[in-house]
């Protein structure tokens, strides 16, 4: 399961040109996949992610990297100040 399952929100996976499996993983746990065919770097990967949250006229938009820095569980302590009203 996706982490985003249990917050009842989204999940946008930019893939940037990995072979790792990414895609069909992400896919499986319902994810929706953009992918680069070829590596484009940070900047247009996270380009590309606000530009889907605008489009899908997102609420919110957390970026995360996948190399394991960030871990998804912390969106939702980011998060909550935002839903109890403390923007």
């Amino acid at each position: 399961m996706l982490y985003g399952e249990k917050l009842n929100m989204e999940v946008v996976v930019i893939n940037d040109g990995s072979t790792d499996g990414t895609e069909e993983i992400a896919k499986e746990h319902g994810a929706f996949v953009i992918n680069h065919s070829l590596p484009q770097g940070v900047g247009a990967s996270f380009f590309e992610g606000v530009r889907e949250a605008l489009n899908r006229r997102a609420d919110y938009a957390v970026n995360i990297d996948a190399d394991g820095q960030m871990d998804p569980k912390d969106i939702e302590r980011l998060l909550l100040p935002i839903w109890r009203g403390g923007g």
